[in-house]
């Protein structure tokens, strides 16, 4: 329940932000490789796992910015010592701020940090297990990235996030990794 009030209050503040005051409001679209850095989630899961985003942020003084950000993972694997099937599935919200650093008119590079909170999902087909295994966290998150702006209002990114995700299954998880990635959105 407390990651849901976290939520409620972080879209909240979102959306005040987004509507007051001067600034640009932007709209991306990302994808990006997933790393684990849980070896566990490697060994069953694989190294490099496919994430799907959405964010959203508000630009102002043209160096400062509000994000957030929502992202998807879902992957297939097998357990290693039966071999069984199970699907790891993972949604992020984050919220945060970045500092930009203009080089010209089109390219722009960014450093952020956020808060993050996460719904992790497994689903094993095991018999010897738990089958369906639900649990929240919040961690947080360090970004940096290149903005390449060819037009006014449409932009394309290059960028690396690294969440820091501790999930408690039967022990303490680090679920988290490193995202490396890219997108394209429009800018209000």
């Amino acid at each position: 329940m407390k990651i849901f009030s976290t939520l409620i209050f972080a879209l909240m503040l979102m959306s005040q932000l987004l509507s007051a005051g001067d600034g640009t409001i932007h709209v991306d679209g990302r994808i990006s490789a997933f790393f684990p850095e849980n070896g566990l989630l490697r060994e069953i899961y694989g190294s490099c796992i496919p994430n799907y985003e959405i964010e959203i942020g508000k630009t102002f003084c043209e160096k400062y910015e509000v994000w957030g950000n929502a992202g998807w993972l879902s992957v297939n694997g097998k357990t290693e010592t039966f071999h069984t099937k199970t699907r790891y599935e993972n949604a992020n919200f984050s919220l945060g701020g970045k500092y930009i650093f203009c080089f010209n008119q089109c390219l722009k590079f960014y450093l952020g940090l956020g808060i993050n909170a996460a719904y992790a999902r497994v689903h094993n087909k095991s018999h010897f297990v738990k089958r369906h295994v639900h649990k929240n966290g919040v961690g947080g998150v360090v970004k940096a990235g290149l903005y390449y702006e060819p037009m006014n209002n449409l932009f394309f990114e290059l960028f690396s996030d690294y969440l820091y995700q501790k999930i408690h299954f039967k022990n303490c998880h680090q679920i988290g990794g490193l995202k490396v990635g890219g997108g394209a959105g429009f800018r209000f």
